[in-house]
């Protein structure tokens, strides 16, 4: 899952906030389509050269189910969470500090003091605060990039070794038709139907899985009538 900060100042309380995004959420922040990863060549097709159709794949299944991707989200998430923790506990100090001005007369010596101290520690808290969210961006799209440059080399060689020349990509989540939002996206869908020789998505995550950099050992596909 991933990790979505919030860190902010609101009615003179110091908050920081997490949110984790389900992993359907993964493809669309960030903007993983395989539509036309492919392109209408495939890597070893020549110009004109006939191919086997197109095939579809399942990203979103493949960041669920990717060993690695987990491990790295879960690692981030654990990071977050134990910065997040220490700028809690700086904003409760800070809070109790900015208490104290109460005990001062405004405009005395001490009072001017502590206000100072506390106007420095909260201007210091937000630039770490900052930090952490530019941080936290910065490892979580190398993660995604990482995954999704692994699937581009699998999927890419699989199609040189098999002649497709499109790759589209699709949901195959079941659609639960209690839930009123999942009916509404699974009608939204592009694809209606798939047949099942043409979903290469186990292939591609047994790749990436296994780190596969060599033409990717393929499952029995069904010949396809002449023309198609």
């Amino acid at each position: 899952m991933l990790v979505k900060e919030d860190i902010s100042l609101q009615q003179g309380v110091l908050t920081v906030k997490a949110r984790f995004l389900t992993p359907a959420l993964v493809v669309r922040i960030a903007g993983l389509s395989l539509a036309l990863l492919v392109g209408l060549a495939a890597s070893g097709t020549a110009y004109g050269q006939a191919t086997d159709g197109v095939r579809v794949i399942d990203v979103k299944y493949i960041f669920d189910h990717h060993p690695r991707f987990r491990s790295a989200m879960d690692g981030l998430k654990k990071d977050f969470e134990e910065t997040a923790k220490r700028l809690q506990e700086e904003q409760q100090a800070i809070i109790k500090a900015e208490a104290h001005l109460k005990e001062y007369i405004p405009g005395s010596p001490d009072y001017k003091r502590v206000d100072e101290d506390v106007s420095r520690r909260k201007a210091e808290w937000g630039l770490a605060a900052e930090k952490q969210r530019k941080e936290i961006r910065t490892r979580e799209s190398e993660i995604l990039w990482n995954v999704y440059a692994e699937i581009q080399i699998a999927v890419k060689e699989y199609c040189a070794s098999n002649n497709v020349g499109l790759v589209v990509q699709f949901n195959g989540d079941p659609i639960d038709p209690k839930m009123p939002q999942a009916v509404v996206s699974g009608i939204a869908r592009q694809i209606v139907y798939v047949a099942p020789n043409r979903d290469i998505t186990p292939i591609i995550l047994d790749a990436v899985i296994r780190g596969v950099r060599q033409p990717v050992p393929t499952r029995q596909v069904v010949p396809l009538p002449a023309g198609q």
